[in-house]
């Protein structure tokens, strides 16, 4: 594999400014629509505690050398107003913004302190195991390192296999997924909520078809047993209102409260991804499938916020199913204990605060923690 070796760190963007809320500026993604709690959501958590400076919406297609309209962005780049920059999947869904040598330098002059968010998981087995995939995002990775002083990995692993396998060491954190608790919280008492299980979920066979193949096989036998009802959608046929506006979110929120118990099915990742912090955050009692990071492991005790099954033995998701709605009480305290972790832990405001603090700025004190909702 080619390696690539990247560093850019400027320490002088990041001293403590005790009393000071700083300016942060967001770039959300030139390419495609994502869940809100990935981009949008940021923008509007920042906007509440009064930290947000700019935003900007660039548009492109996916295989451009440049964005179709940069949004304003590349004029800004020449005397930004902030002093940190979170770069919504820059790397993968970006890639119009730094595969040129223009853009690049672009990047590496603004001063203001630019940080990736990386929603992509580099190390999951169904993308090291296809060549093109495994290739494409090696080139995504390595240009978009050139632009930025400082990367977060959403999936555990990825901190270590960048480093291990491109050489790239800049500075990064491991930042779980989070919700935004503006639109992710209960709605609806938990005992008029449906005592069913559901599960709504992308299954395109994208790239390979074995991008989320299990979980296709695991469907088939959900919907055989009459347990379990199934939204599954594609990238070609999802609701894009969904990502894009505050009416979809809002539907996409209702439709997790509908149900007591909600399914995360395996994934891409082998890691925890962002349904299951919106379903907890929702009221609703979670099942999730193992994952992989040790850190992530400690996030949830099982039986307690969530229940573990195994994906290999779909009688066992079956039984407990059937065992939760036998036991209504049971369901009740475990989605109470797992909101009420996921609001402590898992919120965007508490990503924030995590950066906030990275860089060395100690102002949890001026925030404002009373504006997440918790029923």
């Amino acid at each position: 594999m080619e390696k690539y070796h990247n560093s850019k760190t400027n320490n002088l963007l990041t001293k403590s400014k005790s009393g000071h809320l700083p300016k942060i500026d967001e770039v959300l993604k030139a390419c495609g629509s994502h869940g809100w709690n990935m981009w949008r959501g940021w923008v509007n958590v920042l906007a509440k505690q009064g930290l947000l400076n700019r935003v900007f919406a660039p548009k492109a297609n996916w295989n451009n050398t440049k964005p179709l309209d940069d949004d304003g962005l590349w004029e800004y780049l020449e005397k930004p107003t902030g002093d940190i920059m979170l770069l919504a999947g820059f790397d993968w869904h970006s890639q119009p913004l730094h595969r040129s040598l223009e853009w690049q330098e672009r990047w590496r002059q603004a001063k203001v302190e630019k940080i990736a968010l990386l929603q992509e998981n580099y190390s999951a087995k169904v993308t090291q195991n296809n060549l093109q995939w495994q290739q494409q995002m090696s080139e995504a990775i390595s240009t978009a390192s050139l632009c930025i002083d400082r990367l977060i990995c959403h999936h555990e692993p990825d901190v270590q296999f960048l480093k291990e396998n491109y050489q790239i060491d800049l500075p990064s954190l491991f930042l779980c997924f989070a919700i935004d608790p503006q639109y992710f919280r209960p709605i609806k008492p938990f005992e008029n909520k449906i005592n069913r299980a559901a599960f709504r979920g992308n299954i395109s066979a994208y790239f390979s078809g074995e991008t989320y193949q299990d979980r296709r096989k695991l469907i088939e036998l959900l919907r055989e047993s009459g347990q379990v009802d199934i939204f599954e959608y594609t990238y070609n046929n999802a609701d894009k209102n969904e990502f894009l506006t505050t009416e979809g979110v809002k539907k996409y929120a209702d439709l997790l409260n509908q149900y007591r118990i909600q399914l995360n099915l395996p994934s891409i990742s082998q890691t925890l991804t962002n349904r299951p912090m919106e379903v907890m955050a929702c009221g609703g009692v979670l099942l999730q499938n193992s994952i992989i990071g040790e850190e992530s492991k400690t996030f949830f005790e099982d039986q307690k916020h969530l229940i573990f099954y195994d994906e290999n033995n779909p009688q066992d998701l079956l039984n407990k199913i059937i065992e939760l709605q036998k036991n209504p009480d049971l369901a009740y305290q475990m989605a109470k204990e797992g909101q009420k972790n996921c609001y402590e832990n898992h919120t965007l405001f508490e990503r924030v605060i995590s950066i906030l603090n990275w860089l060395n700025y100690d102002i949890k004190k001026l925030l404002k923690p009373k504006l997440i909702f918790i029923n």
